[in-house]
């Protein structure tokens, strides 16, 4: 796509530069020169990442540096029609975004919790309603801080709110700590139940109102009107992150599952305490 722009506008550099005040910024010589050389850089890089899943390998895709070139080097793109401009940036936005999961799921540093899943989902990337079957397989065991046995997803051993974790058996595939609900985030759980997590707004608005003095700044810019962003800072304050045992989920080929179409599904989710020896 972009390929195609450069070679219709590189004529119009002259003109532009001579009779319309352009500075060489604006110039698609410039875009050529400085950010063309970033999408060429991210193609590679997905390139080999692709091929290194042969080997078990995962990676990180690239999309973070790559736009932030664009951003830097191409943010000027006088050169183009408003048209391809918008197509341009659109194009790149989408590409960019779906890089982004994975990236979010290869990368080791963490983050992906249930409130992370329950955006992805909402994101409708997924039929809502009939979805493929899996199931857990107990003798396939994988720990915390060590390669899995296998490559794919897998389930912590701790309750239904700990989030899945893909990992892999070549380099820097093990599995990190697990992320489940502290007991604030219990206790969140249970006032707003399953289906509330985390589309409440009125309701997780009301919880941070009343514990406000968690954060050294009490959440005093999230006012009624902004309610709409509450599950975010709610949800900031709910996982923590400990060794587990894990679990190995497998695709059961060929059968599926109809569900209600929400995150929640149709099951139940028992909120009881966990029971803690003497």
């Amino acid at each position: 796509m972009a390929n195609g722009f450069l070679d219709e506008r590189t004529p119009f550099d002259s003109l532009g530069l001579a009779v319309a005040n352009w500075q060489q910024l604006d110039a698609s010589a410039h875009f050529s020169a400085h950010a063309f050389p970033a999408l060429i850089e991210f193609r590679e890089g997905v390139v080999g990442a692709i091929g290194l899943r042969a080997s078990e390998v995962y990676r990180t895709a690239g999309e973070n540096q790559c736009a932030r070139m664009l951003e830097e080097y191409g943010h000027h793109m006088t050169w183009a029609t408003p048209d391809q401009e918008s197509a341009f940036k659109e194009e790149a936005a989408s590409v960019f975004s779906y890089a982004g999961l994975i990236s979010s799921i290869t990368d080791r540093l963490g983050g992906l919790d249930d409130f992370w899943f329950w955006i992805v989902w909402n994101e409708g990337l997924v039929d809502a309603h009939r979805i493929p079957r899996f199931r857990v397989r107990k003798d396939i065991v994988a720990f915390t801080d060590l390669p899995p046995p296998r490559t794919g997803v897998y389930l912590p051993e701790d309750g239904p709110y700990g989030a899945l974790q893909f990992a892999w058996t070549g380099g820097r595939g093990e599995l990190i700590g697990a992320s489940s609900l502290n007991e604030f985030g219990r206790r969140v759980a249970q006032q707003i139940g399953r289906a509330g997590l985390w589309g409440d707004s009125a309701g997780l608005y009301e919880i941070l109102d009343r514990n406000r003095a968690m954060t050294p700044y009490d959440w005093s810019y999230i006012t009624a009107d902004k309610a709409h962003i509450a599950n975010s800072f709610v949800a900031s304050e709910c996982f923590e992150d400990r060794p587990s045992e894990w679990y190995f989920v497998e695709v059961v080929e060929g059968e599926f599952e109809e569900i209600d179409g929400t995150y929640s599904g149709a099951s139940n989710v028992d909120l009881r305490p966990d029971r803690v020896p003497a």
